[in-house]
Order: C-alpha cells, then sequence, then structure tokens
C-alpha cells in the first residue's frame, strides 16, 4: 500500500471518528483503520507526522478541541462503566443470559453525563422472551430501565439488542461500516463460556471494512443446542411483550431470535455524513 493511499486511509479514518467527535491515539488509528488490506502500525506511523496531534491524540485540521471533550467524557464513562459492572454481575445470575456488552457511545469511553448505557446481549436459544422479561423485571425493580418515552435517561440501562445464539451473524443487509464500528467496539463486561469468541469469529466480516481490528480467524463451527420446542413460559412471556410494544413499534427488529430497540437507528445518519465528509476531503 502506497503512502499516498495509506494518508488517504488515515484521513478517512479520522474522518469517521471526527462525526462523534473522537480523536484517536495512534493505536487506535490502527486498530480502525479503514482501508481494503491489512496495515502495519509502523506503516501508519511513519505517515502520522504529517497530522495534527496534541497529547498523543489525532484529529482533523482545526479540529483539536475535540481532545478536551474525549478527556472529559472518559472520565464520565468511567462513573457509567461502574454503574453496568455492578448491574451486570447482577443480571448474569440468569443462567440464560450469555453475554452483555457494552455498546455505544460508553462502549469508546466517549459518553456524556446525561447518557443513558446502552446494553448488548447474547441469550440461550429459545428462551430471548423470558429472559428479556427476567432483565426488565430485574431494572424496573432497581429504578435503571430506560423506556423508550423517557426524557430523563441519565445512568439508565437501554436493552437496546438482545441475540438468541443462533442468530449472532449479522445479516448480509446489515454489514457495512457502521455496523463493523459497533461490533468491534461492543465491550464484554460479562461472558459466559465461549459466546463472545464466537460472536467474533462468525463476524469476521468486519475485516472487510477494518482489516486491523481482529486478527485472521478460523471458520467457527456454531454449535446450539436447539433443545426441546418452546415452552409454555417463554410463548406467555413473548405474548405479554408483545401486546405491550406493538403499539410502539416503528424501526425496531422484533422476531423469536433479535430484539433492536434502537430510539434512534444511526446507521444511515452516520453513513450519510461520512461519505459527504470523504467527498470533500477528495475534492481538496
Amino acid at each position: 500500500m502506497g503512502s499516498n493511499s495509506i494518508a488517504d486511509s488515515i484521513y478517512k479514518t479520522l474522518i469517521y471518528a471526527d462525526i462523534f467527535d473522537y480523536p484517536l491515539t495512534k493505536e487506535e488509528i490502527w486498530r480502525f483503520f479503514i482501508c481494503e488490506k491489512p496495515v502495519s502500525q509502523k506503516q501508519i506511523e511513519n505517515m502520522l507526522v504529517s497530522f495534527d496531534s496534541k497529547h498523543g491524540y489525532f484529529y482533523l485540521k482545526k479540529r483539536g478541541h475535540i481532545v478536551v471533550q474525549r478527556k472529559i467524557k472518559e472520565r464520565e464513562s468511567q462513573k457509567k462503566l461502574q454503574i453496568v459492572k455492578r448491574i451486570s454481575s447482577l443480571l448474569s445470575i440468569i443462567p440464560s443470559v450469555y453475554l452483555i456488552g457494552i455498546s455505544g457511545n460508553l462502549s469508546m469511553n466517549n459518553a456524556e453525563k446525561k447518557d443513558d448505557i446502552d446494553i448488548f446481549i447474547i441469550t440461550k436459544s429459545g428462551v430471548l422472551w423470558s429472559t428479556r422479561l427476567l432483565i426488565i423485571l430485574f431494572l424496573r425493580i432497581i429504578g435503571k430501565h430506560r423506556k423508550k418515552l423517557d426524557k430523563h435517561v441519565e445512568n439508565k440501562i437501554c436493552i437496546n439488542m438482545l441475540i438468541d445464539e443462533k442468530a449472532i451473524i449479522i445479516p448480509f443487509s446489515r454489514r457495512n461500516l457502521y455496523t463493523a464500528h459497533e461490533v468491534i467496539q461492543m465491550k464484554p463486561i460479562f461472558v459466559r463460556g465461549d459466546s463472545y469468541k464466537r460472536f467474533i469469529a462468525v463476524n469476521s466480516w468486519v475485516r472487510k471494512f477494518l482489516p486491523n481490528s481482529i486478527e485472521k480467524v478460523m471458520n467457527y463451527e456454531l454449535k446450539i443446542n436447539e433443545g426441546h420446542k418452546k415452552s409454555l413460559i417463554e410463548f406467555l412471556a413473548k405474548k405479554v411483550q408483545f401486546w405491550y410494544m406493538k403499539k410502539n413499534i416503528t424501526s425496531e427488529i422484533v422476531s423469536d431470535t433479535i430484539l433492536a430497540f434502537h430510539p434512534r437507528d444511526y446507521t444511515d445518519i452516520v453513513l450519510k455524513k461520512y461519505n459527504e465528509k470523504v467527498k470533500q476531503y477528495e475534492k481538496v
């Protein structure tokens, strides 16, 4: 990969991060490097001398103020991290919870004080709805459940995605730069067995967008214990929850294997901003 191509990819990597007001360290630039093939850290470091930086953070021209913002958000994120760790340790008692991870801004230590806490959960196969019900009941008891219409969401837990273990492969229609970042940035807080290793292995397609993000992995045989047919408890848990949520369903994904409740899907917004900024850079 030529020096010009590496420089272009560094710009693209900084452009993507800049959408979130997030300067990057040289290690982060290497990990989230946007290109077609892996590039060594040494090659990237050799090119970084021509980019603006402060206190070890790199950013686009005239954007040095986001370094201070990142440091402030890191302090706020540490407070939220302690909250979610305590809650996750209790949720992990539920045997059908296989993985609890932090997603969203907090996964990158980029959360503001007023933000909620997004979590990603993988469940045992066949018990998605009953597991969600148990989690919500617990969060409501302790006053930490983030409901869709809440106006004040600071430090509340938003279960933005639950996935049955047999559906952990991201479908082709959702494979893009934004989703690749979400997969890699997800920070596991609780892991049962090899659930995280499986999740990363079967989603190694992210290397198409971020080739340095994970090491090349061997094909991972996804062995799922299907168990018996759905229990009466699972049937009733789905019936009750779906009845409650159906009047508010808009862009959410609701099925027996995936429950995705993003207050707002930022995929198209972020990718549109990214493509516009890349075009502006290419014109310069």
